[in-house]
């Protein structure tokens, strides 16, 4: 997954192949700075915006096709846990 500021967009690619296989589209805003999974199944993809005069927006979107994120590990004060 890569934003692209600029573009309005952020794209999926398959690191396998290079192929582009998902383009999701910032409507109005020209500036997606980031994105990152989230939502109790890791299936919702949120983007950060530029704060410039269209940005500083935040998009959230239901991933299709059963498209998941993958759990981070988290500090529990000790040591990295799943």
């Amino acid at each position: 997954w890569t934003a692209l500021n600029g573009a309005g967009r952020v794209v999926r690619i398959n690191p396998a192949t290079g192929e582009l296989n998902l383009v999701v589209h910032t409507p109005g805003c020209p500036t997606p700075t980031s994105c990152t999974f989230g939502g109790p199944d890791l299936d919702e993809l949120f983007i950060t915006t530029a704060a410039r005069p269209e940005g500083g927006q935040l998009y959230r979107l239901k991933v299709p096709f059963g498209i998941k994120g993958l759990p981070e590990p988290e500090w529990n004060g000790e040591k990295l846990v799943m």
